[in-house]
């Protein structure tokens, strides 16, 4: 493994003379810098993801009111932040083919299925 990207060879079973092939798998780069949209019991709310001191850093919007995300994670495809806003609520998941997939889990509450779309610019 290099980077993000991954090589090996494989031997295919019950066939004695087939030779080892080289296989290679490249992970896909996931841009989390942007804005993500939804509706948070029916408001609209946004996660504004940006790159600050060359660590990223995001900031939550419902209404007019910007709220810093304290606790913010990436790595690869996924993603995972703590927004408090009255209550707490963890965000987790992956970015997949231009949205946010994951859960909202509110305190004391069950994880929730969630997804945001990314703004168009």
């Amino acid at each position: 493994a290099s980077n993000d990207t991954i090589t090996g060879t494989v031997q295919p079973q019950g066939d004695a003379a087939a030779e080892k092939q080289p296989w290679m798998a490249r992970r896909d780069k996931a841009e989390l810098i942007g804005t993500w949209n939804w509706k948070h019991d029916g408001e609209s709310v946004s996660l504004q993801v940006e790159r600050r001191d060359g660590q990223l850093a995001a900031t939550y919007q419902r209404g007019n009111q910007p709220l810093p995300v304290a606790q913010f994670y990436a790595w690869g495809g996924g993603f995972y932040c703590v927004i408090e806003n009255g209550s707490k609520q963890t965000y987790e998941g992956i970015i997949d083919a231009g949205q946010l997939l994951g859960t909202r889990n509110s305190e004391g509450t069950n994880p929730q299925p969630w997804s945001a779309a990314r703004a168009k610019q």
